[in-house]
């Protein structure tokens, strides 16, 4: 297989543009939106009360607007807080002194991040898993979506790895065609074609050769077929020749046996 520009244009330009197509729709309906994910972190108790604490961050690349927020405690929620000022919340029901809260924030920007803060009356014994999981079952939403529990997937590195991996892949399979065929496959065709070509020239030589024999026979045995014809005509006429002779002899014989007698 010969590679030029008609074998790119044919066979490798839809491959290239079925994955610009894909990378393009992924981009359009996962890379350009929000993506928010929310973690729980662990206890710490001291005489105060349990402090725990809930992470927000948007991983996506447009901003999460209106979020809201919904967790309960199986004991009474002490107080509320935030890491970073610059990111209010507003308590919208429960709070301080009640055992649920649903809270509010107006947005986070694109890889903005930030944790809510909890203190609950420490319970006597330990901490059941009832206190671990306290938000509520699609107890963070915001404008355009829920928000997924625990870090999302890399898929964006996952992916570029891929094109990589297939651009590289279809490199070397270019390579591992264009290559033997450059230095193994062809050049032995073409040694090939040159044995066939000089056999071709010798073979046609030969039979000119044979020709020019055969034509020199052919003149050969013309000559020596006239030669027998003339051969064969002197031979005729010295046949007859001779039987002149003979008939003239006769006569002569005959014309003097006469005379003897007499």
């Amino acid at each position: 297989m010969k590679i030029n520009w008609w074998f790119l244009v044919k066979n490798i330009v839809p491959i290239l543009s079925a994955i610009i197509g894909v990378v393009g729709m992924l981009l359009v309906h996962t890379y350009f939106k929000p993506d928010l994910r929310y973690e729980q972190g662990g206890y710490y108790r001291s005489s105060n009360g349990a402090i725990t604490s809930l992470r927000l961050q948007n991983y996506g690349n447009r901003e999460a607007e209106e979020i809201r927020i919904s967790v309960s405690f199986p004991e009474t929620i002490l107080d509320i807080a935030t890491s970073d000022e610059a990111v209010p919340f507003t308590v919208r029901n429960g709070g301080k002194g009640s055992k649920a809260a649903v809270l509010a924030i107006p947005r986070l920007v694109a890889n903005e991040s930030v944790a809510i803060f909890f203190v609950v009356k420490n319970p006597d014994g330990p901490i059941t898993p009832p206190y671990e999981a306290f938000v509520n079952v699609n107890g963070v939403i915001y404008k355009t979506g829920i928000a997924t529990h625990g870090k999302p997937i890399q898929w964006m590195q996952y992916l570029f790895s891929f094109l990589l991996g297939a651009c590289i892949g279809l490199v070397f399979h270019l390579l591992g065609v264009w290559l033997p065929n450059k230095y193994w496959i062809q050049p032995r065709i073409d040694e090939s074609l040159k044995r066939v070509r000089e056999e071709r020239e010798i073979a046609e030589k030969e039979k000119q050769a044979a020709g020019e024999i055969l034509d020199t026979a052919k003149a050969t045995q013309a000559r020596t077929n006239a030669g027998l014809e003339r051969i064969s005509t002197v031979l005729a006429e010295t046949e007859a020749k001779i039987e002149v002779l003979n008939a003239l002899k006769s006569q002569v014989s005959n014309k003097e046996s006469p005379k003897a007698d007499g």
